[in-house]
């Protein structure tokens, strides 16, 4: 085999792969709306969910295979919790727990520590992070750097009247992450964590909180009328925002930022 036929197999199937890859985003289903894990979100870009409306800016290949990575942390972190004397359980045939009136969910696990009988059941959720949303959780926390997470937590704590629940971050991408921890960051790289936990304790304000705008959100759906945009999708961002949702015409953060435009965004 020649050089140019080499190359011409390497287009092929990277063109393959392209296909396959939008394929399966366009073979994504709707989820449940509300859920713990959105209820924070646009209300547009859920009312476009819950309809099944099809996505405009789809996800770029690498961070589908992130998305992928992610989900199987999981198991990883379960062996590594059961190896270190805690007792990890899971729902069991994937079945989901009622959150107040208006969501389901299905949490991660829960651990029971073999080693100390005072520490209560323990709600468990697992993150694979990306470096900028990693080293912001370490510094600032999870409530202060990733509220979405937090009160996702806090639904899920409450649904299962549990007092707290273990958040724990792995990485993406370590070597990339160190890196700007120690030039950007300019933190030592001996303060470096290689995964990050903290225990979020029950906030019943937060918990309630979360129902609240599950409501608000199940209203919005089960109209027809489209619903007003929470952002300006056409703004630009601000640097020191850490939660702008919509991207840029060159990268999209939401996958329907096109159909948003489109509806008066």
């Amino acid at each position: 085999m020649g050089a140019a036929r080499a190359q011409e197999i390497e287009a092929d199937v990277r063109s393959r792969l392209l296909a396959a890859a939008d394929a399966q985003q366009d073979a994504w289903g709707s989820h449940p709306v509300p859920s713990p894990s959105g209820v924070l979100k646009c209300k547009r870009s859920l009312w476009y969910t819950a309809r099944g409306v099809p996505v405009t800016d789809k996800v770029p290949f690498q961070s589908m295979k992130r998305l992928d990575a992610g989900k199987q942390s999981e198991p990883f972190w379960h062996q590594m919790y059961a190896d270190a004397d805690f007792t990890v359980l899971a729902l069991v045939g994937g079945s989901r727990i009622k959150v107040g009136e208006h969501m389901t969910a299905e949490f991660d696990s829960a651990l029971y520590d073999k080693t100390d009988d005072s520490v209560p059941l323990l709600l468990a959720e697992f993150k694979d992070m990306g470096g900028w949303g990693y080293m912001n959780c370490v510094l600032d926390g999870v409530q202060a750097s990733e509220y979405d997470y937090y009160m996702q937590m806090q639904l899920y704590m409450g649904a299962m009247k549990a007092e707290a629940c273990v958040f724990t971050a792995s990485l993406a991408d370590p070597t990339t992450t160190l890196w700007l921890w120690n030039n950007i960051k300019k933190q030592a790289e001996e303060d470096f964590p290689p995964f990050y936990v903290e225990v979020v304790l029950f906030n019943e304000g937060e918990y309630n909180k979360g129902l609240e705008a599950a409501a608000l959100v199940a209203a919005v759906v089960a109209s027809d009328a489209v619903p007003p945009p929470d952002y300006a999708p056409t703004a630009q961002k601000n640097k020191k925002d850490r939660n702008f949702p919509c991207g840029t015409d060159e990268r999209a953060y939401c996958s329907r930022r096109k159909q948003c435009i489109a509806d008066g965004g």
